[in-house]
């Protein structure tokens, strides 16, 4: 499950997600035109029907009429969409649902991959809302990370339940721009505070946001996402 932003804005998500599979060998199908919104952002607008009437049963439909037992996706907001709000909403989708960083500890797990390339960098982890407080999914990403040679991973304070958002999520940037510029600059300036050369999320929404923040304030700060971070020690 590809998600909007990875389609659309941050392609080298993707990218890094199909690496990873095609290095575990594993078999995949991407939707294409049939890969519908989750929803989860409208849903968080106020448009919640749109997304149980129309969005949810199309995606559910869609996924299981692959034949798919597993949906792997690197969208922390999508991962919320499959595993928490569709059940929750009645659409009961009838196969596993990972995040990326889950299905990379499965594969570690299964001896279907290996990360070799060392990376001898210091990295700052944000914990995405969606992922964390929502889904209560805190060391997965951290694990996933872990499985990279050389690479020293620090905590963006607060971190787990305390951490705060990077002003991404619920269509709050495009309603409150410089309120959420604020939350993700102080988000930002907390990660470079920790000595990190790169910020690492699991949230393209998130990438999306602190990378346009970083940019226009020429914070030498990366933003990168856990899949490319895992791609790169292929």
């Amino acid at each position: 499950w590809v998600g909007c932003v990875a389609s659309y804005k941050k392609q080298q998500i993707a990218r890094a997600v199909v690496k990873i599979l095609n290095a575990a060998r594993v078999p995949y199908k991407i939707l294409g035109t049939e890969e519908w919104c989750s929803g989860a952002p409208i849903a968080r607008m106020g448009y919640q029907d749109v997304t149980k009437k129309e969005l949810m049963p199309h995606n559910v439909r869609a996924v299981q009429e692959t034949g798919a037992k597993v949906l792997v996706t690197a969208c922390a907001e999508c991962y919320r969409a499959f595993a928490k709000d569709y059940k929750q909403w009645g659409g009961n989708p009838p196969y596993s649902v990972f995040h990326i960083s889950h299905f990379v500890e499965k594969l570690i797990r299964e001896k279907r991959i290996a990360f070799t390339k060392p990376l001898p960098q210091k990295v700052a982890f944000h914990d995405a809302c969606h992922m964390s407080r929502v889904s209560k999914v805190y060391e997965p990403p951290r694990q996933a990370l872990k499985f990279i040679k050389d690479l020293k991973i620090l905590e963006i304070l607060p971190s787990r339940e305390d951490a705060l958002c990077s002003g991404a999520g619920g269509g709050f940037p495009a309603v409150f721009p410089e309120q959420a510029a604020g939350v993700g600059q102080r988000r930002l300036d907390a990660a470079e505070d920790t000595g990190a050369t790169s910020l690492v999320t699991t949230c393209p929404h998130a990438e999306m946001h602190f990378d346009d923040i970083a940019q226009k304030r020429n914070m030498q700060l990366s933003i990168v996402d856990l899949a490319e971070m895992l791609a790169q020690a292929l």
